[in-house]
């Protein structure tokens, strides 16, 4: 009765939903099905079973009545999660109950492209296939609050946060998004809320400037060219980390190009002669030759066509990343560490979204492959700045796994010969890295000074902790600098430090200085999600090299930070 009051009221609500941010588990809801792992049907606890039964009865109970009183209304089925309506697939609820799926699914600094964890974009190709599997394809996949990148300084800032905005879009609207119901806001907050990951997501900064971000005109380019297009597929480049997503208007073609990080060249092709034009992301245009090349960027460029782009070549990827002057060189992997294929729980169960399985590597240590960066400063020799390609480096594959598990992750342990020590206070860990567009992903283990085992996997079973800006993941072509922070604690009264989120701990969550790093942990994969499919990888490998600590200062190097922490921390300086 009371949404036929609401639906007389305001005629033009566009749907009320059933559920609204609810979950039936963390592991069942945001977690991976189960199928897609390699196990098979999905087994439900009895107290999922039992919230299952519940929701259903209440759901049926409620479009029941509404379509019994406001037979006009249209359900929108959960403002939930992607996962949360497929168990109710699995239990045949009645599709005329459902005019739409809705979705919440924030992805705060998540890049739109990584692979499927909680909360991950990517989450809506397992609703897709589930939705085909079950039978309730052609229904429209709505969000009702979803993604928000925030420009926050500690979040994305505002170039890299305008980047997603499009990229998520795009790539939603190919995994069959029909409407962005709240998705994006026009302006901050102003208040408090304005500095956490749902209130700095405007395209404008807050009252009562309203500053334009990028995220103004980009999103307004987007719309643009994006008006009544319809998706068309996309262009294969060649690498996992180069997209080309095609859509069709009424006028012509129009794609959308970028690369996951660097730069590099991209040449296009139609089988017939076409008119291209380049649109930038300040809605620039101007005309291109064809066959026209053009610089992808992580900034999306927007190519116009009257006939489709068929084939992309890219060049090499140029990678400007650099470790800086205050650097100590830990090993330069002239020989590879120990492996150790046993299964490592501490590490692999550190959090319910993701399941990991030892997987069979090989390693070994060799000269170094493909081309090299070129060094900012050809004076530094034998440095953290010394290009890899100078001498070996340490090459690290994944085998062909014993069980296929496409959404899973592999891992391999690997151990120095005796734990290698960090003087002082370093800011990061570095590595120069030979990747080729896998998502694999190196993991640090230390030990502090008392013996606490961190690990660079996040706070165990916590949100938004385990590298959700994607720093330590293989996702790029070529050689490249990776940095990942190291935790710490402020002198006195260990006050926690920033980045000390990104790791898990096995005491007290106080780093004691020094540290000493123990183990690096390699993730590969055999699938990733590519724009709208499953694809599998390619390339199971990574090279690695002039492993790195990385300092603020030089002071920073000495032992002068773990002297004035252990002064700090006796009780009569407190």
């Amino acid at each position: 009765l009371k949404v036929a009051e609401m639906l007389k009221e305001s005629p033009d609500i566009p749907y009320f939903c059933v559920f609204t941010e609810q979950a039936i588990s963390d592991q069942l809801t945001y977690g991976i099905l189960s199928r897609f792992v390699g196990e098979g049907e999905q087994q439900l606890t009895a107290e999922e079973k039992a919230r299952l039964r519940a929701f259903i009865i209440t759901g049926k109970a409620a479009c029941e009545g509404i379509r019994k009183h406001a037979p006009k209304a249209r359900i929108s089925f959960g403002w939930c999660e992607p996962i949360f309506s497929v168990p109710f697939m699995w239990e045949k609820f009645p599709k005329e109950f459902m005019d739409a799926i809705g979705i919440d699914t924030p992805q705060f600094e998540r890049m739109p492209e990584m692979p499927v964890r909680s909360v991950a974009p990517n989450r809506l190709w397992m609703l897709r296939e589930e939705m085909k599997r079950c039978g309730y394809e052609g229904i429209p996949i709505i969000h009702t609050e979803s993604y928000f990148p925030s420009s926050h300084p500690l979040a994305l800032g505002p170039q890299t946060a305008a980047d997603h905005y499009v990229r998520t879009s795009v790539l939603s609207l190919a995994l069959g998004t029909s409407r962005f119901m709240f998705c994006f806001t026009l302006h901050d907050c102003a208040d408090y809320w304005g500095s956490n990951h749902y209130g700095c997501i405007g395209i404008t900064g807050p009252r009562p400037e309203f500053n334009p971000k990028p995220a103004f005109p980009a999103y307004a380019t987007m719309t643009r060219l994006l008006d009544q297009a319809t998706f068309d597929g996309y262009v294969p480049t060649g690498s996992h980390s180069a997209y080309c997503v095609r859509f069709k208007t009424p006028q012509g073609f129009v794609h959308c190009l970028w690369t996951i990080r660097g730069t590099r060249t991209a040449t296009l092709a139609s089988a017939k002669t076409a008119s291209f034009a380049q649109v930038d992301e300040h809605g620039n245009e101007k005309g291109l030759p064809g066959p026209a090349t053009i610089m992808l960027k992580p900034t999306p460029i927007w190519v116009t066509s009257d006939q489709a782009i068929e084939k992309v070549a890219l060049g090499m990827s140029s990678h400007a990343e650099q470790p800086g002057s205050n650097g100590l060189v830990l090993d330069t992997f002239d020989r590879p560490w120990v492996y150790d294929p046993a299964p490592y729980d501490r590490y692999a169960k550190n959090h319910w979204d993701l399941p990991r399985f030892p997987g069979p590597m090989k390693s070994q240590s060799g000269q170094a492959q493909g081309p090299a960066p070129t060094p900012p400063d050809a004076q530094r020799r034998g440095g953290p700045q010394c290009p890899p390609y100078l001498g070996p480096a340490w090459h690290i594959e994944l085998s062909d796994p014993p069980k296929e598990r496409p959404l899973a992750a592999w891992y391999g342990v690997f151990a120095p010969p005796k734990p290698i020590e960090i003087p002082g206070k370093a800011r990061a860990l570095g590595v120069w890295a030979n990747g080729h567009s896998n998502w694999g992903r190196i993991i640090y283990e230390i030990e502090d000074a008392k013996g606490e085992i961190w690990q660079s996997v996040g706070t165990k079973d916590e949100w938004n902790c385990d590298d959700v800006h994607s720093w330590s993941y293989f996702n790029f072509d070529g050689w490249r600098w990776l940095e990942f922070p190291l935790p710490h604690n402020l002198p006195g009264d260990n006050y926690r430090e920033k980045d000390t989120v990104w790791w898990n701990h096995s005491a007290e969550g106080i780093v004691d200085l020094p540290v000493k790093l123990t183990r690096i942990i390699i993730e590969m994969r055999t699938h990733n999600i590519y724009v709208n499919d499953l694809v599998p990888v390619a390339d199971r490998s990574v090279q690695l090299d002039n492993l790195t600590a990385v300092y603020d200062n030089a002071e920073a190097m000495t032992d002068a930070p773990v002297r004035l922490q252990r002064e700090g921390s006796r009780p009569a300086n407190r």
